[in-house]
């Protein structure tokens, strides 16, 4: 890693301390979740900067500069953002720093992009519930990373450079912040509420894929970018004033099938990219303009589009290996299992109390249940954590509707299982070829540490009063 690169991780971390320090003097609602966020991110830095075990802690430590870049750009987003302060600088920011690792390190960029993905996690899970825009943000952020991790694998046309290549979703992403920028700065004049946005909207992502095609050879955006336009046009129609959930879901499956033919994942990528893009601009607008259309609609799309990109992202990192292709379909099967068991029961755990202390809980277990799956059965059983995490997560959005909130609970674990599991299964995968006793330990291990995370949160509610006995009430007299 560069001494310019360490530079900007560290002044964009400091920044975030500042904007920490206002927050807390202003006492502002989100200052001990911005406390938690950094001082959460400086111990996880912390752990990356051994050189052993690897990787990715070697590469010059990109992981851990990612990490201080991706969170530092958080905290002051979010310092921004949640304040009302400066909403238009605030969403770019998040945006710059894929765009930094690619320019920082433009031969292979994956492991800065990881550390940005676990700094993305984080925020999303700490600060999510205290600016409306950084759910879809986030989304932004991880189909971002993952169309460049997978621009790596393509193979550029004939006659066109890889470093021109690889540049294609940054003019997609700059893009679509020229979509935010211009919506907002026009929303006094735009009498149609969702119209006037998707319109603009469109126009910025069909303007960015030319350029993209133009100056990077990348022919066959246009058909991503189609099924983009035509998909949110149809959707922002049919759930105009009106819940369709069921509906929205179908259109994005098809998208999938249709650009997934777009160079397999990369053409994914760079559609949850667009998506996600489009869902932070309705996300950004006035409240009438996001419940004209259910931002849910294209929130839900956006994720079904970005976790896939992410899946294929793990299976080009993860390869299957031949000569365990027999245990394939019964290690994922158990993945796929224990996501929607492990995923449900931690949303309702979190929805059922918010306190700082377990959303750590949650989040920590929900990092680390696929890396303990690759530990225990191998890499099959994280990928099949990753399929049952999108499968989790389309069921709740399906069933729950408009009576729960619980989408926006289940996508930041979800995300933050990829964003662990991506450079974290090849440290615990050589553990699924050792000897059963060494395996049971592990799981002793496992167990050990729910033990004690369920005894941290009852001393923890102790002290603080919630787990006493409520008044007792004297009986009334006839």
């Amino acid at each position: 890693m560069s001494v310019v690169g360490w530079i900007l991780s560290g002044g964009a971390f400091a920044g975030g301390l500042v904007a920490t320090g206002i927050a807390l003097r202003g006492r502002s609602p989100a200052a001990s979740a911005l406390i938690t966020v950094w001082v959460v991110t400086l111990f996880a830095f912390a752990a990356t900067l051994p050189a052993q075990p690897s990787p990715p802690f070697t590469a010059g430590g990109q992981l851990g500069s990612g990490l201080l870049l991706g969170s530092g750009l958080w905290l002051i987003a979010t310092f921004l953002g949640a304040g009302g302060r400066a909403q238009w600088a605030a969403v770019g920011l998040p945006l710059l720093a894929p765009s930094l690792a690619l320019l920082l390190v433009p031969a292979g960029p994956l492991p800065m992009l990881m550390g940005i993905l676990i700094a993305a996690a984080l925020a999303w899970c700490c600060l999510g519930r205290f600016w409306p825009v950084l759910p879809s943000l986030a989304i932004a952020q991880f189909a971002f990373v993952a169309a460049l991790g997978l621009v790596f694998e393509t193979v550029p046309p004939k006659g066109v450079l890889p470093e021109v290549w690889h540049l294609a979703p940054v003019f997609i992403a700059g893009a679509g912040y020229g979509a935010v920028l211009t919506a907002r700065f026009t929303e006094s004049w735009i009498r149609l509420p969702w119209l006037g946005a998707h319109l603009v909207t469109c126009a910025w992502l069909i303007a960015g894929t030319l350029a993209a095609q133009v100056l990077c050879g990348a022919i066959d955006l246009w058909q991503v970018a189609l099924a983009v336009t035509v998909s949110t046009s149809l959707v922002g129609l049919l759930a105009w004033e009106k819940p369709v959930t069921g509906l929205a879901l179908l259109v994005w499956i098809g998208v999938f099938a249709l650009v997934f033919t777009a160079d397999r994942g990369y053409g994914t990528a760079l559609a949850a990219l667009m998506l996600s893009l489009y869902t932070v601009v309705m996300a950004s607008q006035p409240t009438a303009t996001v419940a004209a259309v259910k931002l849910d609609n294209f929130l839900s799309g956006a994720a079904l589009l970005t976790l896939a990109g992410l899946f294929r992202l793990f299976v080009e990192s993860y390869p299957l290996r031949a000569p365990r292709a027999d245990l394939y379909t019964h290690y994922t099967l158990i993945g796929v299992l224990m996501a929607v068991a492990v995923l449900a029961n931690l949303t309702i755990w979190w929805n059922d109390e918010a306190s700082p202390l377990r959303t750590l809980v949650v989040g920590f277990w929900a990092a680390g249940a696929p890396v303990a799956l690759a530990a225990i059965w191998g890499v099959r059983a994280a990928a099949g954590w990753l399929g049952g995490g999108l499968a989790a997560a389309l069921l709740v959005f399906v069933l729950a509707g408009e009576k729960q909130n619980w989408l926006s609970s289940i996508l930041p674990l979800v995300f933050t299982g990829v964003a662990a599991a991506l450079p974290l299964v090849a440290l615990v995968d050589p553990l699924s070829d050792a000897p059963r006793a060494t395996r049971v330990w592990v799981l002793l291990a496992i167990g050990l540490g729910c033990a004690l995370s369920l005894a941290l949160e009852f001393f923890f509610n102790r002290a603080t009063g919630k787990n006493a006995p409520g008044p007792v009430l004297e009986a009334s007299k006839p």
